[in-house]
């Protein structure tokens, strides 16, 4: 039998590059969600689900109704997040080199990750219902870097799956 020749070292590099990377993404999101500091962000629900996207609760940040939106650009703009751990904290809105006072903060582009809530299938039309019927908040946890993880969705304070039966 014929020796098959080695792989190119770029080929292995081009396969393990992808597997690296996603390694990284859930090890951040790891740390964020044990180390960064938490709070309860309230939501108000719209559309129980996105057919497109998958099974996601979809809603909006209460915080953002109140918001300045033409104090800063996108790419500049940071929510200051102002109170103690655990509580829903005062939200402003400010230019990113701004957040020395912050208690924590987030650039702008996180809330493109803090929209929508993925959801059993099943539990879709029930969970949506919920939602607009119950006072429901986010638990979500912030890094000291801006990295923002939910960790669950409340309902009356409660985990979802309390409530939704």
């Amino acid at each position: 039998m014929a020796e098959r020749p080695a792989a190119p070292r770029s080929l292995l590099v081009a396969a393990a590059l992808p597997i690296v990377a996603l390694g990284l993404m859930v090890a951040r999101a790891e740390i964020t969600t044990r180390t960064g500091r938490p709070y309860r962000i309230s939501i108000d629900g719209y559309d129980p689900r996105d057919m497109v996207r998958g099974h996601y609760l979809r809603y909006r940040l209460r915080f953002l109704s109140s918001q300045d939106l033409d104090h800063c650009t996108a790419a500049t703009c940071c929510y200051c997040l102002r109170g103690p751990a655990e509580s829903e904290p005062a939200v402003t809105k400010v230019a990113c080199n701004e957040t020395a006072s912050c208690d924590a903060s987030f650039p702008e582009g996180q809330l493109d990750h803090m929209e929508q809530f993925f959801i059993p299938e099943d539990r879709g039309y029930a969970l949506g219902q919920a939602v607009r019927q119950h006072s429901a908040q986010l638990r979500v946890r912030v890094s000291a870097g801006g990295g923002v993880v939910i960790q669950d969705l409340l309902l009356d304070g409660r985990p979802w799956r309390e409530v939704v039966r």
